[in-house]
């Protein structure tokens, strides 16, 4: 059974959490996580874990930014995205991939939209 957690993005701080706990609500949803001892509860943006492993053993989230190599020397940067009931990657015009279809030693996470995202131009 693949594992279900999320992360979140701080905007106050700039910066990636683990998310503890996911509140839905009916406006929506909330989400708590732990600082430096304090417990912080907001509404942040979630990126879901894709259940994936890239080529070096890093999970692979929602929103993370994922180089892949499409011949033996040229690599592509796109986005990883929840669409039509999966995760795709987002190849840009519309394209897209089912992650699942990639092989893992062709994936590798370089940063996430949040966090780099100098790395989509």
């Amino acid at each position: 059974m693949r594992q279900i957690k999320f992360r979140a993005w701080d905007t106050d701080r700039k910066m990636i959490r683990e998310v503890k706990r996911l509140y839905f609500e009916d406006a929506g949803y909330s989400v708590e996580f732990v600082a430096d001892g304090t417990v912080y509860g907001d509404l942040f943006p979630l990126m879901q874990f894709t259940g994936l492993l890239d080529k070096n053993g890093k999970e692979i989230y929602e929103s993370d930014i994922v180089k892949f190599r499409v011949w033996s020397d040229t690599f592509e940067r796109h986005i990883i995205e929840f669409s039509h009931g999966a995760f795709v990657i987002k190849a840009g015009y519309g394209e897209y991939y089912g992650a699942k279809e990639l092989e893992a030693d062709r994936l590798e996470v370089i940063g996430s939209i949040y966090e780099n995202p100098e790395l989509l131009k």
